[in-house]
């Protein structure tokens, strides 16, 4: 004679008794699975959209003075395409630091401070305020700003720049 099954707990087994326990979690399962399912696109409808990007004038993100933009519009397009070399000079004339500003002069804002005696990659000038006589200002273009040619060292003179 065969052994009759018993549970964990001593109880005798039946195959019924764990059909309708199937049965009873297989209907909350169920539900459970479809409300999801219906549920789960409305969340995706009700979630924010991003807003719409605000317009932004070229013209008006970057300053640029009137005679680089005569410069720039008789330029051909050997010129404006020609890659200019970066010309790696020291801040000098300064104990602390110099202003790198938005514009060729005094007048603008100040974007950034450069410390004296640190590095930096200027691609060329523009004319603006005189600083103790000099009246160039190198563009920095990795921060977009300006500084004075009064407070750069030699290797950033106008023949090694160019004009803007």
């Amino acid at each position: 004679m065969g052994q009759l099954p018993i549970d964990d707990h001593g109880f005798l087994e039946s195959n019924l008794s764990k059909a309708s326990t199937f049965a009873k979690l297989s209907i909350p399962l169920a539900f459970i699975t479809s409300a999801l399912i219906l549920i789960l696109p409305l969340t995706a409808l009700a979630a924010p959209s991003p807003a719409p990007a605000s317009a932004i004038d070229p013209a008006a993100a970057i300053p640029i003075s009137d005679a680089a933009k005569s410069r720039i519009a008789a330029l051909s397009d050997d010129e404006i395409f020609t890659k200019r070399n970066t010309e790696v000079c020291e801040i000098i004339n300064v104990s602390s630091y110099v202003y790198c500003r938005s514009g060729p002069g005094t007048g603008y804002s100040a974007e950034y401070e450069l410390y004296g005696g640190y590095t930096w990659g200027f691609t060329c000038y523009e004319e603006g305020t005189c600083v103790d006589g000099n009246c160039t200002w190198d563009w920095n273009a990795d921060l977009g700003c300006f500084v004075s040619g009064y407070y750069t060292s030699a290797g950033c003179s106008k023949a090694n720049l160019g004009l803007c």
